[in-house]
This record gives C-alpha cells, structure tokens and sequence, in this order.
C-alpha cells in the first residue's frame, strides 16, 4: 500500500474520536511548561500538553549522485528486510562505505548470491564479517560511480572509468539521521547510532517524554512502529492514570 494511502486510512479511522484533532504545522521548538510541555509552530500558534510523544521519525543520508532520486524506491533501496525478497535471485548491487556494504551484502546473500559490492572507500570488512568475505569472495567495485539511470533490466550504473554495469536493483548502505532537531533540543538521550533511547514503554529520560516508531529504534518499518506507538500510548495514559490519584 502507498504510504499516502495508509496515512489517509489512519487518519479517517482516528477522526472518528471526537477528542483528536489534527494540526498539520512545522513544529519549531517543545518546551517544558510545569509537568507538560508546549510546542510552537512556525504559524506562531502553540499547543500545550501533560505529556509528549515525539514520532519523527528519521531519514536516509543518500549519497549526491546523479539519477538517485528519480530511481529512489523502484530500484534502488535500503532495506533488505522490505524490499529484498522481490529482487531474490537477480543481480545486485550493494553500494556503501566498504566496510558498511560488506555487511549489508552479507545480509543479501540470503535472497541473492549474484552480488556486486560498489565500495565508496577503501575501508575493509569488519572482523565479523571476514570469515564470510573469504568464503564467499564477492565481486567488489572500487571505481567511483558517476550517476544512476534506469534500464530495461532494473538500474544502471555508471562509473568514473568510462564503465557501467546493469543490475535489477541496487541496495545502499546509508546512514540514518534524526529527522528532527526536538529530541536533541528537549535533552533527550540518543545511543551511539543517533536513535532516542527508550525503555520498552517508550520512555525517553526526559520525564513525560515518549518517542515511537524508527526515531527510536532501528526497525523501519510501518508494523514496529505501530507497535511502538501503542506500547508508549498505553504507558501515557498509565502515567496520567497514577497522576491524578
């Protein structure tokens, strides 16, 4: 289902609640207000609330190269996991720091064993995955890459060399960044990886701060963020619960 489409489903199903609403504003800053919090808008209008669920979410840092964008989610991915099981058996292509694409072909391996690795350095394979590289020795690229372009087949790529190469799709390893700036501005703690740290209720080490979905974990994907939001709604409403006692 497009994203589009889910969102449009969720917030019908939501709007037949008669105490949500819905304000779609470019949230600038959350303060603390006493036990809540305020959040200003780029309209200037505020909305204060007892607690505070931030599900921002994160993005993809995509290396600039020519053709990424109009190719992006039909044949050129991240994610094993979501779009993997599609492309099984087909040529690949893995592109990504060397160390960082040496895992993630690892992990394609299981769907495809025609891989090719398009190192954008020269950094070797992390110690857990050398054993697997000495195996199975994939075929690896260091030629820096010019642009991508669709072709029948999938995608092409074109290299600084003069070269190219056509695969049915291509995977990136690309690093993930907060999307935005509100839990860094709020104190929130982020573990080594930029993600907020939650215990299992959703709980930020700011008191009545929650986080959900792939701003706080690194699943991304639509089922676990789902369920992150129900485990942190459900312990809000505890938390409000044992308030007013």
């Amino acid at each position: 289902m497009p994203p589009g489409e889910l969102l449009a489903i969720s917030r019908r199903q939501i709007e037949q609640y008669p105490d949500v609403a819905f304000a779609d504003e470019f949230v600038l800053e959350v303060e603390r207000h006493g036990t809540g919090f305020v959040a200003r808008a780029e309209s200037g209008r505020t909305f204060p609330g007892k607690r505070l669920l931030l599900a921002t979410g994160v993005r993809d840092v995509l290396p600039r190269i020519e053709g990424i964008s109009e190719l992006w989610g039909s044949v050129l991915f991240t994610c094993p996991y979501c779009d993997g099981w599609e492309f099984r058996d087909r040529r690949l292509g893995v592109v990504g720091a060397g160390c960082e694409a040496l895992g993630l072909a690892r992990e394609m391996y299981r769907w495809s064993r025609d891989l090719t690795v398009i190192a954008t350095d020269g950094s070797a394979a992390a110690e857990e995955d050398r054993a697997w590289v000495e195996l199975h020795r994939p075929t690896t690229v260091r030629t820096p890459i010019v642009r991508f372009r669709a072709v029948d087949s999938g995608a092409a790529i074109d290299f600084e060399d003069g070269t190219s190469a056509e695969f049915s799709a291509v995977f990136f390893s690309a690093p993930l960044r907060q999307r935005s700036p509100l839990p860094a501005l709020l104190g929130c703690a982020l573990d080594a990886e930029g993600s907020v740290v939650v215990d299992d209720c959703g709980r930020t080490n700011v008191p009545g701060c929650y986080a959900a979905g792939d701003a706080a974990n690194h699943r991304h994907q639509v089922v676990q963020a789902a369920a992150g939001g129900a485990a942190a709604a459900m312990a809000i409403n505890e938390d409000l619960i044992e308030r007013e006692r």
